[in-house]
């Protein structure tokens, strides 16, 4: 435990200020364009902030690129502007935001709660043990300050700066999919859960110091 939290502090002290996160605006088909039939505006338009590109907008909502490009007769895939309106074909649901603009980072129940004394020490943050979907995904937006397996008993931990000294670390995951200094935009997936152990140990930190998950995520897990 010592060596995970030394860890932590001297990479948190060495990551670089980014720019204010961005989150996703996401409105219904039928609020853009009424006369839609239902059967076909199953999904979401969403507006594209800056610095978002298609590639990421389609892992964050799991949709192929392809089938969006296709929805949206786009001739040139890296030429989308802020601003701009897509239409997410297949999007059941725009994301559920926490009061403080936070998402869950996996569908699941708190099996340890912060602070708790568990056999490793007093817990950090929460474990979460996900349920049906064993995808991790970014709460809020951010940049990767760390991706990799190298922290013992841990398995693999993705850390995101949020910008403001803020900072979410998922650990336990079977593989993470994103890499170092990469932007992933909130709901992104970012790892991967073993379905043997699908159990995420999850942390806010603010600066080197652990909160409470909590107060950022809500008490409700939608």
């Amino acid at each position: 435990m010592k060596k995970y939290i030394v860890f932590l502090i001297v990479l948190l002290s060495g990551c670089a200020t980014i720019p204010p996160e961005q989150s996703y605006q996401t409105i219904p088909a039928t609020e853009v364009f009424p006369s839609i039939p239902q059967s076909v505006s199953k999904g979401v338009y969403h507006k594209v902030q800056k610095g978002e590109t298609l590639y990421r907008i389609s892992r964050a909502y799991n949709v192929p690129i392809q089938e969006i490009v296709k929805a949206n007769n786009i001739s040139n895939p890296e030429m989308i502007t802020e601003g701009q309106l897509i239409y997410i074909p297949g999007a059941k649901k725009t994301l559920s935001l926490s009061s403080k603009g936070f998402i869950w980072p996996v569908n699941g129940k708190i099996i340890v709660n912060f602070q708790e004394r568990t056999k490793r020490g007093i817990n950090k943050g929460i474990d979460i043990l996900a349920q049906e979907d064993y995808k991790v995904r970014a709460v809020k937006s951010g940049v990767v300050s760390y991706a990799g397996g190298d922290l013992k008993g841990y398995g693999n931990v993705v850390i995101i700066d949020h910008g403001n000294n803020l900072y979410s670390v998922y650990a336990y995951a079977y593989k993470v999919v994103v890499n170092k200094g990469e932007f992933v935009n909130q709901g992104e997936e970012i790892a991967l859960l073993s379905s043997q152990h699908p159990v995420l140990h999850f942390e806010i930190r603010k600066g080197h110091k652990p909160v409470n998950p909590l107060n950022y995520l809500g008490l409700k897990n939608d």
